[in-house]
């Protein structure tokens, strides 16, 4: 099963791996004091899960909210942003635990037989991204949560914010060993090439890019599945375009992002 580890350079710490449970989609908060993720009953896209948030300080794990999977924090970490049922997705606050349907909102009929999966939100919470089958499977869109704007940026999926006008996210067509990592700026719609291999791990996914370092997984094209694939962990420095690799098992590391402890 899965669970959710720290790496620190070469040592890994276990934050949580409970058993019989799939703790996953770890995602941090901006402090970095705490850690948001999904405890699942299995790995499967449709398994239960709930929304629960650990406490660096004092290892207390909490229930935010239940139903709910893919969470993430808000710039301000004062609220999560989650997916419900891959219809909808949930913003809950810490200290109240009151939620709010961020989209699709009074737009649902439009999208009552797609899936909108994967969310991220902008750091002004202006915008949302998400992975839709609606124009495609799979597509990268953006909402525009004031105006109900929305745009059908890519062909791709795994999008999330660099900033409020930069995605990244994955290419699933024309890539090398059946996906590559792109950077997209919503102002101009240019799209950038940021990691494209070929070869046994030139299959990437799971991207975050933070400060010119872009965190990824990356497997060969035929262990695509996110249950199961034998993902590897590497970081890009995009200015000295140096590659390293962090992880070297069979474990199948993925959705890993950067802390920053303060």
């Amino acid at each position: 099963s899965f669970g959710i580890f720290e790496i620190a350079g070469k040592e890994i710490q276990t934050i949580v791996d409970a058993p019989n449970r799939d703790e996953v989609f770890p995602a941090y908060s901006p402090d970095g004091q705490s850690i948001v993720f999904a405890d699942a009953k299995g790995a499967g896209r449709y398994a239960e899960s709930e929304i629960k948030i650990w406490s660096r300080k004092d290892k207390v794990i909490s229930t935010v909210a239940v139903d709910g999977t893919f969470p993430s924090v808000s710039s301000d970490g004062k609220a999560i942003f989650f997916e419900r049922d891959r219809k909808k997705i949930i913003k809950v606050a810490l200290d109240t635990k009151v939620e709010t349907e961020l989209f699709p909102g009074n737009t649902a009929e439009q999208w009552g037989k797609f899936e909108v999966v994967k969310p991220r939100v902008s750091p002004d919470q202006k915008k949302v991204t998400f992975t839709s089958d609606k124009g495609g499977r799979w597509h990268v869109w953006v909402s525009e949560l004031d105006t109900g704007k929305l745009i059908n940026v890519a062909d791709g999926c795994e999008p999330s914010f660099i900033d409020e006008d930069n995605l990244v996210f994955v290419k699933t067509k024309n890539a090398k060993a059946g996906s590559g990592i792109f950077r997209v700026n919503l102002a101009n719609n240019k799209t950038e090439l940021l990691q494209d291999q070929d070869g046994v791990l030139g299959h990437e996914y799971f991207p975050t890019l933070k400060n010119g370092r872009l965190l990824f997984s990356a497997t060969s094209e035929d262990q695509h599945n996110h249950e199961t694939g034998d993902y590897q962990l590497f970081l890009l420095d995009i200015v000295a375009k140096k590659t390293y690799r962090l992880t070297n098992d069979n474990t199948g590391s993925r959705w890993s992002s950067f802390v920053k402890l303060q």
